[in-house]
């Protein structure tokens, strides 16, 4: 994630001071799953998607259009 914002094991906080900060869900997204496989990219948005507000579905239509999964 954007390297100014402050470490925390609450992702909902994290996610809302990303939004603070004007970063929008698919960059948030692809922040937190830079460097990983497939595979893992896939748990990482599942784990994620209600810290968004998002079903674990619409997260992965979200990180699909984003380009972060394929399927």
């Amino acid at each position: 994630m954007d390297d100014s914002l402050r470490y925390s094991t609450d992702k909902v906080a994290i996610v809302r001071e990303a939004r603070k900060r004007g970063i929008a869900d698919p960059q948030i997204l692809t922040a937190l799953c830079r460097s990983e496989v497939a595979s893992e990219r896939r748990r990482i948005i599942r784990e994620w998607a209600p810290a968004l507000g998002l079903t674990e579905d619409e997260a992965i239509a979200l990180a699909r259009a984003a380009g972060l999964v394929t399927r």
